[in-house]
């Protein structure tokens, strides 16, 4: 120790510093300690917790693998019950669900060489089973129709046959085998393989596919380069509406068919406009909606009932309206205008109901490309789109004389039975059939 230090610590000022010095060295010495033993007391705390998490899962696997022994001894009887109830199931010729039209299996039986049969997933608006029976009606050829699921609306079905990988097994490769055409009617599925069934399911019989255009998906994928590849492999290509006959898609249009026979002329003038949207976003019924407000009409709008209640009502009203509307973006991610009518138009067009839709520009076009030059004779009533334009379009209607009305009702009428019947639709088909027959017959000599 030097005199200095000596002389510091001696003197009071000196010996304070050095005591508060001392003071702060413990203080810090003492936190420390007290950290060490927080430290020390959350290791002991984390490792009493982690004994006692091993102790619960292992009570938790003994839980666990109790349960799932319970679990699968509840499948076996769920199965076993599953399987005694599917014997119970009548299942008919080639594993269908239903019997099917007996008149169509006699003439699919004994026409060898011009069967044809028709595959939907589900057959929307029934257009596939109103061609069928056209088909099988008015020309040589014999039908089948088979699909997987069901219409919401209850339409009629042929053959209604289980889904892939079922305990019930259907014998589509038995049908197509018998088959000389297969006639497809299935955008989305094939293209995205989310229709479960293998992608050569048709394709690996060597039979004329044809390839049906008939709704949104065509919409959603039409300038999608790998879906145009896609279409264009196939045999032949119809469209069921014009719209749906791009430039690109090198095929004809063939309109959805009503059975024109058994619907009689019934309109009647009077202020009745009804409406009956499967999808308002989708037929642009607000617009409607809109449109109407204030204008001498009675608006009957068409929701919740039975598809017979339905077309019963839009039979009996003075004036349809179909649609005007878009696809639904938040279902399929576009938003592009309907420019044509649909199946829903035909119940009301076939009894003389004066029909309201939009008919886009495109969709003439499209008809024109078809060698259908439709723009003057078609008598469905053209509005612009939107509310503004329906808004005129039904005051025009209210401003028609009565005898002007009773015209275009006959004209509607006439129209449906030229451009939309059985015999009309089914003799468009049978030509297209014909074509591909030699491309058939060639196929089964090789």
């Amino acid at each position: 120790m030097t005199v200095r230090e000596w002389f510091d610590l001696i003197t009071t000022r000196g010996y304070r510093q050095k005591y508060k010095e001392m003071r702060r060295r413990c203080r810090d010495a003492e936190a420390n300690i007290e950290t060490l033993r927080r430290a020390e007391r959350q290791l002991r705390q984390r490792a009493e917790r982690d004994v006692d998490l091993i102790n619960k899962m292992k009570w938790s696997q003994t839980g666990i693998a109790r349960e799932l022994s319970k679990i699968r001894s509840e499948l076996k009887r769920e199965k076993a019950a599953f399987a005694r109830e599917l014997q119970k199931v009548t299942v008919y010729r080639y594993g269908s669900y239903t019997p099917g039209v007996a008149d169509w299996e006699a003439r699919w039986d004994c026409n060898a060489g011009r069967r044809v049969l028709l595959y939907a997933f589900r057959d929307y608006a029934g257009s596939f089973m109103k061609w069928a029976a056209a088909i099988n009606r008015h020309t040589e050829f014999a039908a089948r129709l088979v699909v997987l699921n069901r219409h919401q609306y209850g339409y009629q079905n042929d053959l209604l046959m289980p889904a892939p990988n079922q305990p019930i097994e259907g014998e589509i490769d038995r049908l197509c085998e018998e088959a000389d055409l297969i006639h497809i009617k299935d955008e989305y599925g094939f293209f995205t393989r989310s229709n479960g069934l293998p992608p050569d399911v048709f394709e690996k019989h060597g039979k004329p596919l044809v390839f049906q255009h008939y709704g949104g998906c065509a919409r959603k994928f039409c300038d999608d380069p790998d879906y145009r590849a896609f279409v264009r492999r196939f045999d032949a290509r119809v469209a069921l509406t014009p719209d749906l006959n791009y430039d690109w898609f090198e095929g004809v249009f063939i309109p959805q068919a009503i059975d024109t026979a058994s619907c009689p002329f019934s309109w009647r003038d009077g202020p009745v406009l009804a409406h009956s949207p499967s999808s308002p976003e989708r037929k642009g019924t607000a617009d409607l909606l809109a449109a109407a407000e204030g204008l001498d009409l009675e608006l009957d709008l068409i929701s919740g009932v039975s598809h017979q209640e339905c077309v019963r009502r839009k039979q009996q009203a003075n004036l349809f309206f179909d649609q005007a509307g878009r696809e639904m973006e938040e279902r399929l991610g576009i938003s592009t205008i309907i420019g044509w009518y649909g199946n829903s138009a035909l119940e009301a067009a076939v009894c003389g109901i004066p029909t309201i839709a939009h008919l886009s520009e495109h969709a003439f076009e499209g008809a024109a490309r078809a060698g259908k030059d439709i723009r003057e004779r078609c008598a469905i009533i053209n509005t612009p789109f939107g509310r503004d334009g329906i808004r005129a379009t039904l005051e025009r209607w209210l401003a028609t004389p009565s005898e002007e009305r009773a015209e275009l009702a006959l004209r509607t009428r006439r129209w449906v039975e030229e451009f939309h019947s059985y015999e009309v639709c089914g003799q468009e088909l049978a030509v297209l059939y014909r074509s591909l027959l030699p491309k058939a017959n060639a196929r089964t000599a090789a």
